[in-house]
């Protein structure tokens, strides 16, 4: 009678908790990281790693040409890891630093070449096929936009409250 009067009071979980939203967001990076970077020859030939890619991603998708901070705030990224990470993308050719034609005050902007271009379609590429094929395979319809949108939301606020 005791085991089942403490069962009844357990939380229902038939809803993820939001650290349960945290760890598969986590998941999927560790996957991304650990196994489909390091099989690409491109990546790892110029020893690319995830925090690189997410740049040369942020920098594509967004088509714009900001500044090393500006950059940080969006990967949500350390000034200092940016840095580094510009630096390596920089001497394999993939992106340039410019001073600001508008703004004195700003050290430098980040700009895409063309490798990088390429570099960062076959990156968001492989991100892509990695969420439809195995991390939203199940999901019908909206539902994976609608998740994504949701966990990306949860993070940003998570991450903003620890900053």
């Amino acid at each position: 009678m005791n085991k089942e009067k403490s069962e009844a009071q357990l939380p229902d979980r038939a809803e993820p908790t939001l650290f349960q939203s945290f760890s598969f967001a986590a998941s999927c990076r560790t996957y991304i990281e650990h196994r489909l970077i390091p099989k690409n020859a491109a990546f790892t030939r110029r020893n690319l790693g995830f925090n690189e890619l997410r740049l040369v991603g942020e920098l594509l998708l967004t088509n714009a040409t900001p500044p090393q901070q500006t950059l940080a705030l969006r990967c949500e990224l350390n000034r200092t890891t940016v840095v580094h990470s510009i630096d390596r993308l920089e001497k394999a050719g993939l992106v340039k630093r410019s001073p600001s034609e508008k703004d004195r005050r700003v050290n430098m902007m980040i700009s895409l070449t063309d490798n990088g271009r390429r570099i960062g379609t076959e990156f968001l590429d492989m991100v892509e096929k990695f969420q439809s094929e195995i991390a939203f395979k199940y999901f019908n319809g909206d539902d994976s936009v609608v998740f994504r949108r949701l966990l990306e939301k949860g993070c940003r606020d998570a991450f903003e409250v620890l900053l």
